[in-house]
């Protein structure tokens, strides 16, 4: 029963809410989606690959420290190699069977790429900007096209795949480096270099302030300029204000003190982003498929 329960607790199944709004920004801009294929991705990717993914890294990095969604980790059952294995092999038949071959490759593609961030004889987390590039590469543009390929009836890549492509790297580059500030120390002993260490704490707050105002500027043009819907644009805005409050008031404080560079804040402003980048992008949804 323990083992169990600890497998559970570091697959990190919640975690997966913070990587949703890829997903969900694919499923909001397709006209015609097959909705059976769209839940089924949904599962393979936030009940299997994700949470296998959080298990892998986890054994990998044996944390002492706080990691996401676990404030106090507990060593990771040895059981989990097995339990990560099982996972990505259905996920890998169940995607072989059910779709294109492309959703396939680009699964296979993101598997691959976790693994070799995690794995301790390669381990590309060790090193601040190829760690950096694989994850807003791979839970990106990858997993947006993954999804596109995965629900629509067609294969195109388009001007507003280019820059949705764009759109869910820099959605992804904005929150991953505030989600290693808290962590300096520890990946320091781990001999582990990420990008927020390179960057410093207040550096990695002025970097994911411009990845968020370029995310910002981006998906301004796209709503007003390419699909003229004004009235996503404008709802876009006002959703997700309460983030960019969030961050601007914490992003201030710490460079009064340092200490708020902590766990829980960096957790608070993850959730947050993630609630709000969802109910945003379920909107969407809601408009463009049951209106």
């Amino acid at each position: 029963m323990f083992v169990v329960k600890n497998i559970l607790i570091h697959l990190r199944i919640p975690f997966s809410l913070l990587l949703l709004p890829v997903f969900l920004l694919a499923v909001s801009q397709i006209g015609e989606i097959d909705r059976t294929k769209t839940y089924l991705v949904f599962f393979i990717l936030h009940f299997l690959v994700y949470p296998s993914s959080n298990g892998y890294n986890s054994l990998m990095d044996d944390d002492k420290g706080s990691i996401g969604m676990i404030e106090k980790p507990e060593k990771v059952a040895s059981q989990m190699l097995y339990v990560t294995l099982f996972m990505d092999i259905v996920s890998l038949l169940i995607t072989f069977y059910a779709f294109r071959v492309e959703v396939f490759v680009l699964l296979v593609l993101y598997i691959l790429a976790s693994r070799a961030y995690s794995y301790r004889n390669i381990r590309l987390k060790k090193y601040p900007f190829i760690g950096f590039l694989t994850v807003v590469i791979f839970q990106g543009p990858a997993i947006y096209l993954l999804t596109k390929y995965a629900i629509s009836e067609s294969i195109t890549f388009g001007l507003s795949d280019v820059l949705l492509s764009v759109v869910s790297l820099l959605l992804v580059g904005a929150g991953y480096p505030i989600s290693q500030i808290y962590q300096h120390e520890q990946d320091k002993a781990d001999g582990v270099e990420t990008i927020s260490m390179v960057l410093g704490v207040n550096g990695t707050f002025t970097f994911s302030l411009i990845m968020f105002s370029m995310l910002n500027i981006l998906l301004a043009i796209y709503f007003v300029f390419i699909r003229v819907d004004l009235i996503s644009f404008i709802l876009f805005f006002t959703i997700t204000a309460p983030v960019g409050i969030f961050f601007m008031t914490w992003m201030k404080k710490t460079r009064s003190n340092p200490e708020n560079a902590n766990f829980k804040n960096t957790m608070k402003l993850n959730l947050l982003g993630a609630m709000c980048n969802n109910l945003f992008l379920i909107v969407l949804i809601v408009k463009q498929h049951l209106f």
